[in-house]
């Protein structure tokens, strides 16, 4: 971890957990956080005392489907209506990006009093990681049964290669889907869609490529490379936190572990 990196560089940070980008940012903006890691970032007026020291790259979205899915058609909508999906943990940045794509698509989540094109699922991390364990240990005859507990396709944003999209594709049997969408994405933002779009930092957004063979050889996954978009992960620091720990910590991160984590260290003093 990057806590780690930093500790073996002989400089200390106590690491505290933290559920998504809002809730880190608004930690860092009171002071109870010196530092964050965020995915995304916010609109520079929601944080004053929050300040970008240094960017990461980009985190890809990763549409993983059921490989039988995969197969009937390459349409990722196709694939997605009527599906059981999930986007992500609820309020986060990556559940908001699965949102806003699947609102350029006219998708509606079908509702208890209304039909739409999905069913749409908040899976944490951790159910995810809690049934594909059940999946791991599950008897050959119950093995089905198990995985039939896991949505239909899943929406991840995460540094590659992800420890759960190789989860997913390994154990379960999912495959990767293609978002080629960047560009009208950018272009959708401008368009009010009300507390959604408002919510996720658009400047933030980029295209990525996720290689050909990423997550296996046999069966190839993806089998070409497979064009997506993503967010920046950021390092953020509160406006009083010392100057001179941040430049420590930054000075810490040598051209191996900056590179490691595709660090760009020359960005200071940017709002959140």
């Amino acid at each position: 971890s990057l806590c780690g990196e930093i500790h073996d560089a002989g400089i200390t940070l106590a690491c505290m957990p933290g559920t998504n980008s809002e809730s880190v940012c608004a930690l860092v903006n009171k002071g109870d956080l010196d530092l964050g890691l965020v995915l995304g970032g916010s609109p520079t007026d929601a944080y004053p005392n929050v300040r970008q020291v240094a960017t990461f790259g980009v985190d890809p979205l990763h549409l993983l489907v059921r490989r039988e899915l995969a197969k009937s058609t390459a349409d990722p909508f196709d694939i997605l209506r009527g599906r059981r999906v999930s986007l992500g943990e609820t309020g986060t940045n990556g559940a908001l990006l699965a949102e806003s794509l699947m609102q350029l698509a006219n998708f509606i989540p079908s509702t208890p009093n209304r039909a739409g094109d999905y069913q749409a699922e908040h899976l944490r991390v951790h159910d995810l990681e809690l049934a594909l364990t059940a999946i791991r240990r599950a008897s050959p005859e119950n093995r089905a049964a198990f995985a039939a507990i896991l949505p239909d396709a899943v929406f991840l944003v995460d540094s590659m290669p992800s420890p759960l999209a190789d989860e997913l594709v390994r154990v379960a049997g999912y495959e990767l889907v293609a978002l080629p969408y960047a560009t009208a994405l950018h272009l959708d933002h401008r368009r009010d869609h009300g507390h959604i779009a408002g919510q996720l930092e658009k400047s933030r957004l980029e295209a990525v490529t996720i290689p050909a063979f990423a997550y296996g050889v046999n069966p190839p996954t993806p089998a070409t490379d497979c064009q997506t978009f993503g967010l920046q992960l950021l390092l953020v620091a509160n406006k009083n936190t010392s100057a001179n720990a941040v430049l420590r910590v930054l000075r810490a991160l040598d051209a191996g572990v900056a590179a490691r984590f595709h660090m760009n260290l020359d960005v200071a003093n940017q709002n959140c």
